[in-house]
């Protein structure tokens, strides 16, 4: 059984993803242009642009600046399903994250020390090095790198607790 959409952005994927899959929009294609899109679908163009942002994530679409969003893939490359899906949608995710970053970032910023701010700045060299290289998977180890490196500051004890537990509930 399918998720039902709990938001625009995710009835947007919904449909953006059904139309990749049956073909409407095959392989290499181009999407129409955001503005026809979001009147088409019926919603603005930011939750248009973070469902485009969504299925690129899945690797189903290409998003080139200026030129256009093409399709990549006819689907998703995330074969593993996260264990919260049928709880929390991938946009509520990102929102819950976007609101939690700058509350753990101000709580470590009381704590974090000199070689932990030259460890940062390091790993956020090399993680600028590795995307315009466009090396993905090491940009994405190199960030969840720089993101443990944050909850391992002493501030951030509490996270770590939190996170042991939601893992093992």
């Amino acid at each position: 059984m399918k998720n039902v959409p709990h938001t625009v952005t995710d009835a947007a994927i919904a449909t953006i993803r059904e139309r990749i899959e049956s073909s409407l929009y095959p392989m290499g294609s181009l999407l129409p242009a955001q503005r026809q899109l979001s009147e088409e679908l019926a919603i603005s163009r930011a939750s248009l642009r973070e469902a485009l942002s969504t299925l690129e994530a899945l690797g189903m679409l290409h998003i080139r600046p200026g030129k256009g969003v093409y399709v990549s893939s006819a689907q998703a490359s995330n074969g593993h399903a996260w264990r919260f899906a049928d709880q929390a949608s991938l946009p509520d995710t990102y929102q819950m994250r976007f609101a939690l970053e700058g509350f753990v970032a101000r709580l470590a910023a009381h704590s974090i020390g000199d070689s932990d701010i030259d460890w940062l700045d390091d790993n956020l060299e090399s993680l600028r090095g590795a995307l315009e290289e466009a090396a993905l998977e090491e940009a994405a180890q190199l960030d969840f790198a720089f993101h443990m490196r944050i909850v391992s500051l002493p501030a951030m004890r509490w996270s770590n607790r939190f996170c042991a537990a939601a893992r093992t509930s």
